[in-house]
């Protein structure tokens, strides 16, 4: 009756599992953020950003995060990369009131403000490997 007992709990208690790639890391760390646990955000977005640095939505919200933690010194760096890796980024960060304490620096105004090359001068321009 015990061990019947023991395996009925485990089955009523939800499992969680760590998240393993940078996707389920973002995944995760999205509902943290929406959640208001900015904590446990930043270290899924950190964990993200280890394994995949030029992952431009971790970086992006990484950005967010600590500009919603009054770190804009921090953000900075990682808003503008998230920008340069994926231009579609500046139209989001034009509008996204998380990081109304970003627009203030001279850097993300000036990226901000910056004209994305059109699609066939990106396609163009030589890639670098």
């Amino acid at each position: 009756m015990r061990l019947y007992l023991n395996i009925c709990e485990r089955q009523v208690v939800p499992r969680t599992s760590a998240p393993r790639t940078p996707e389920e890391r973002v995944f995760a760390a999205t509902v943290a953020f929406n959640a208001g646990d900015y904590e446990t955000a930043l270290g899924h977005l950190r964990g993200a950003i280890k394994e995949a640095p030029d992952h431009d939505l971790a970086l992006y919200m990484l950005a967010a995060v600590l500009a919603l933690r009054n770190e804009a010194g921090e953000a900075v760096p990682y808003l503008l990369r998230a920008i340069e890796l994926n231009p579609e980024n500046r139209a989001m960060a034009r509008h996204d009131t998380d990081l109304e304490s970003l627009r203030e620096h001279d850097q993300v105004r000036a990226a901000l403000e910056a004209v994305p090359p059109s699609k066939t001068e990106r396609r163009r321009s030589p890639r670098r490997r």
